[in-house]
């Protein structure tokens, strides 16, 4: 069985469209209960607790009005990250040109590639997939040799690249940083830093449970094979039964049939 996967942008507000139904307040989370939106006179949104506000910091009174401040929120916070990105990064290129003599992209690239390291396994997947047919096979030994001709011996072994980069970028920033507080700016520069830091640990922390509320409740009432799976395993994991010999026995056909479960699943109703 292949499992969907969902992906939704930090600013994605387009399920909490005008007139969309909410649930009623007072109602628990996953609670499948709704009612008409109510009339702007009627309706009582949660205190602004400012930049502060994070799931799960307050009480839940409308998980509608709930999801809305926080998308709301998270799209503000990406706007800004964009703007201090364009302000900063080109001043903090710079000074790596000066410093290290390597290009401003160079710089731009180690500094996305170090906030995303699990990207490295597209090199596993191509390896992987190089190995399956003889015109892969073919393919990936016709590279090598170029390669190997042109003096590039780290081919073949992109992936262990990763952290030497990640390595090389975090000396680099040392560097950086002691060369900013230098500029008649630094402090300035640094505080927009430490702004960027902060806004991005808020969406890392809004997102998972910003998710599911706004998309996803409740998904896998769609797949009654997967629910009897987990919870099979669950309680073999609970009274420490199948460790020794292996996960327990799942249920057969494993995909598609999904019985009908999808009334509750895949999204905010």
């Amino acid at each position: 069985m292949r499992i969907p996967v969902v992906i939704l942008s930090f600013g994605l507000i387009g399920c909490l469209e005008a007139g969309a139904q909410e649930p009623r307040a007072g109602d628990p989370v996953g609670s499948g209960t709704m009612r008409p939106p109510a009339t702007a006179a009627a309706s009582s949104p949660a205190k602004d607790s400012g930049n502060e506000f994070t799931l799960g910091s307050q009480s839940v009174g409308n998980v509608g009005e709930l999801i809305k401040k926080v998308g709301e929120q998270n799209d503000t916070a990406k706007k800004r990250i964009a703007e201090i990105d364009a302000y900063v990064n080109p001043i903090l290129g710079g000074i790596a040109n000066q410093l290290y003599g390597i290009s401003d992209d160079e710089y731009q690239f180690l500094m996305s590639e170090s906030r995303a390291r699990r990207s490295a396994m597209v090199f596993r997947q191509q390896q992987q997939a190089d190995s399956q047919t003889q015109a892969g096979i073919l393919e990936y030994y016709n590279s090598a040799y170029t390669a190997l001709q042109g003096r590039d011996f780290w081919f073949g072994n992109e992936q262990s690249l990763v952290p030497q980069d990640n390595a090389l970028y975090q000396l680099m920033k040392t560097d950086i940083m002691a060369a900013l507080a230098k500029r008649p700016d630094g402090e300035k520069i640094r505080g927009m830093l430490t702004e960027r830091e902060t806004l991005a640990s808020r969406l890392s922390t809004n997102l998972p449970l910003y998710n599911y509320l706004s998309q996803r409740r409740k998904w896998w009432t769609n797949y009654p094979e997967y629910m009897k799976a987990v919870q099979q395993e669950a309680a073999g994991a609970d009274s420490n039964t199948n460790t020794e010999f292996g996960p327990p026995d799942f249920p057969g056909g494993f995909g598609g049939n999904r019985g009908g479960g999808g009334s509750n699943g895949s999204r905010a109703r």
